[in-house]
């Protein structure tokens, strides 16, 4: 399960706070490091590390907060299904991701509830403060899971893969490059690289099994 934001995964986004209230402030402006390094971050002269940030009284949630821009188009490189929308409470969208469900806190522009969504298409956009009543920025979270596991859990070189449908192999990592084979359900391949973003979606090369 990987976010992204204008294309970009949104592990590449800085994060302004973490899912125990963690955050680094200035007076004026916030440090915002990579998730792969917030907890052991040493922010510049002139910031501190704060534990007492809004999350610290949601802990049940353990939402991220990422540093993505108004009207950024938020897509997922796997299939989703809005199943609630609401201005209220930070303008959010409920959205199911194969068996989990995710908040997406912050956005508007949603695509219809109860209507799937294909992978990398546009599922909202991050919303501007006079919708959301707050400075824009991606607040997200999962019902009974925590989200940075799954963000943080990609396949690394020499990983065993098997398709679960029929597939589109490409020349390269976005879905303008060419369509060099299918790959059917059940067929397996190794990771040789990666991995890489575009269009919306993570992309391995691969080498296939016998």
């Amino acid at each position: 399960m990987q976010f992204f934001a204008n294309g970009k995964n949104i592990l590449e986004y800085g994060v302004v706070q973490n899912e125990t209230g963690v955050y680094y402030f200035n007076g004026k402006t916030y440090f915002k490091p990579l998730l792969k390094d917030f907890d052991t971050a040493t922010p510049p002269a002139g910031y501190k590390k704060y534990t007492n940030g809004s999350h610290a009284s949601y802990l049940s949630q353990r939402a991220l907060d990422f540093s993505v821009p108004q009207g950024y188009i938020i897509t997922c490189d796997t299939a989703v299904t809005p199943k609630v929308s609401s201005t209220n409470l930070g303008s959010f969208v409920k959205i199911q991701v194969g068996t989990k469900i995710v908040y997406l806190v912050h956005t508007y522009q949603w695509g219809a509830v109860g209507k799937a969504i294909p992978a990398g298409k546009p599922i909202c956009q991050i919303a501007p403060q006079s919708v959301s009543k707050a400075a824009p920025h991606l607040h997200i979270y999962g019902d009974g899971f925590k989200i940075r596991d799954s963000l943080m859990a990609t396949l690394k070189i020499g990983d065993i893969i098997e398709f679960t449908d029929t597939t589109n192999v490409r020349k390269g990592n976005a879905t303008t490059y060419d369509i060099t084979a299918k790959a059917v359900k059940g067929a397996k391949g190794k990771i040789k690289d990666g991995p890489r973003a575009g269009s919306g979606y993570t992309w391995y090369d691969i080498e296939f099994l016998p």
